[in-house]
């Protein structure tokens, strides 16, 4: 084994596993209390114990990626041209940010900032400042070649 390769021998075997049905979008994320996971038709939030403790219809398309946000306290979902806030505690869902001109692909967020990348030929990053209001502050566009 080359010093680039990982042995995944060390792992341990899985706790155990949550099986997801057929359309359920890839993405997960989560906080120090729960995660979030996309059960198609549904939001579904588990404990550290990998109980379900809520659930949730999810009546918009595809998530493309979710994030946590310590500063809003909340999980953000991305949809195609959608940024959504997610409360843990009543599992509401609020439209923080709509695009119309392209789509959106993936975001993460570090202190009071989210970063969107958009899903285009020459894609941007798209930052949010998140305190003490929303807003997009910064717009980083690639070169076209």
């Amino acid at each position: 084994m080359t010093e680039t390769e990982l042995d995944l021998s060390y792992l341990s075997p899985p706790y155990t596993t949550i099986h997801r049905s057929e359309g359920s979008c890839r993405s997960l994320t989560s906080n120090d209390r729960h995660f979030l996971i996309h059960q198609e038709p549904n939001l579904c939030l588990f404990d550290r114990e990998m109980n379900m403790v809520k659930s949730m219809s999810w009546p918009y398309n595809t998530i493309w990626d979710m994030c946590w946000s310590s500063a809003l306290d909340r999980f953000i979902i991305l949809g195609k041209k959608n940024i959504f806030l997610i409360n843990e505690n009543t599992m509401s869902i609020d439209n923080l940010y709509t695009v119309s001109k392209r789509d959106l692909l993936s975001c993460t967020c570090s202190d009071i900032v989210l970063f969107v990348c958009t899903n285009e030929g020459a894609s941007s990053v798209l930052e949010f400042i998140l305190f003490p209001s929303i807003e997009l502050i910064r717009e980083w566009n690639s070169p076209l070649t």
